[in-house]
């Protein structure tokens, strides 16, 4: 299944998804508004943790179609579907700005980890697109498994550095 199949199988279900997707900030609205900033306990994180990673990974996920589109096809944004394309990113937001005024997201369990995926997809992104408007040929006269360990190498590297980023030694 490619993107493009995936994204018209969502579309056929569009309008549960548009209520998952607004249905999530609501009831992390409604939650802050049970919980004073000093009584909230840990049970509490684990469902705003969840709430988060509801809403981020479609997020990202439309994030990256977004920028995909517009800056690798060109697609014209105006005639994509709005609740595929723009309210995961708005939800995603909507959660993390309703979150963030209650809990710190130090301390929500996971958020480490999603925060790093974040900015990893940020990086190779912008990479992508330094990479793409360069257009520059490379021609690689070894064989695959050096090409293979070429990569690993410098996986290994950007591994080390986003850890060094990060804070972790």
């Amino acid at each position: 299944m490619s993107v493009n199949q995936f994204l018209a199988y969502l579309s056929q279900y569009q309008l549960h998804l548009g209520a998952v997707l607004v249905g999530i900030p609501l009831f992390c609205l409604l939650l802050n508004q049970t919980q004073t900033k000093a009584s909230v306990r840990k049970p509490v994180h684990y469902v705003y943790s969840t709430a988060i990673f509801a809403t981020a990974i479609p997020g990202l996920f439309a994030a990256i179609i977004v920028f995909y589109s517009l800056f690798f096809i060109k697609a014209n944004l105006l005639n994509s579907n709005v609740i595929l394309y723009f309210l995961p990113i708005i939800s995603m937001a909507a959660t993390f700005l309703i979150v963030g005024r209650r809990v710190g997201f130090d301390i929500l369990p996971g958020f480490q980890r999603l925060s790093g995926l974040m900015m990893l997809l940020g990086i190779i992104c912008l990479l992508v697109f330094f990479l793409y408007r360069l257009r520059f040929i490379i021609g690689f006269f070894a064989s695959i498994e050096q090409l293979l360990v070429i990569g690993v190498i410098l996986y290994a590297i950007a591994k080390v550095g986003l850890a060094r980023l990060k804070g972790k030694s």
